[in-house]
């Protein structure tokens, strides 16, 4: 696989469970885990890191 593009979205809070929605109703299709740091996603060049919202801006 070539490059990955890495999208940061909330591990916890209440933007957390819209925006995996939003990403799934997008088409991607992922198995998020509540212990995985990043999953792959199947059908694109992505990876979903799940980390602090304080974080999101830093990255």
């Amino acid at each position: 696989m070539g490059d990955v593009v890495r999208v940061a979205v909330p591990n916890k809070g209440r933007l957390s469970a819209p925006t995996l929605d939003l990403l799934r109703r997008a088409g991607l299709v992922f198995e998020a885990s509540e212990r995985a740091l990043s999953v792959p996603v199947r059908n694109a060049a992505l990876e979903i890191l799940f980390v602090r919202a304080d974080d999101i801006p830093e990255l």
